[in-house]
């Protein structure tokens, strides 16, 4: 029986369906990043021994020292793990998740201080240049029909947060995958170029 606790995580079919929920602002702000935790949790199991897993559970579980998506994300940035710009958004979601969590009257995305983070959000401004870039008649139908669906996307706060989490996830899927076949390739394969 192989170790499947190096493989990426294989997430049940129906996590995703958070982003189609009809719950308040409160309660998608609230878990949607739970999904991102997820993934920030594997890279760092992924890093530590596996000798004592009761330890690395410890250590991660939410009255451990890294057991918040903050610190789990500080953890993972410092090792490597993420790029810069990663960690820089990964913190802003986490102040958006805690601002609705710990402020009963923060109700709606709109509110000044969660749309100021989120304008902040590197991915944020990833769609608003996608939105507003200049196609030309030699552009693509792809590049047309992805300048539309950003346009779409940035007209409420709600589809903009989600949008950015399911990128989000879409990149530390991604990311796990890569890591996961370099470490299954063989000497020679990690020395040939692409």
């Amino acid at each position: 029986m192989s170790d499947t606790s190096k493989e990426p995580p294989k997430f049940p079919d129906d996590i995703f369906t958070v982003f189609y929920d009809h719950g308040t602002d409160r309660s998608e702000a609230v878990a949607l990043p739970v999904i991102l935790e997820q993934f920030v949790e594997f890279l760092l199991r992924e890093a530590m021994t596996p000798h004592d897993k009761a330890a690395v559970n410890e250590v991660l579980s939410p009255s451990g020292p890294i057991g918040s998506f903050g610190a789990k994300c500080r953890l993972a940035y410092v090792l490597g793990l993420m790029h810069q710009t990663t960690y820089q958004d990964f913190m802003l979601i986490t102040k958006i998740r805690n601002r609705f969590a710990h402020e009963l009257q923060v109700k709606e995305y709109s509110d000044p201080v969660i749309d100021n983070w989120m304008r902040s959000l590197h991915m944020y401004k990833i769609m608003q240049e996608i939105s507003v870039e200049d196609l030309d008649r030699n552009s693509s139908d792809f590049d047309h029909w992805l300048r539309f669906c950003m346009q779409e996307e940035l007209k409420s706060g709600r589809s903009t947060y989600r949008t950015i989490i399911r990128l989000y996830c879409l990149q530390m899927q991604d990311l796990l995958t890569r890591r996961s076949r370099a470490k299954k390739a063989t000497p020679a394969e990690k020395t040939e170029k692409p």
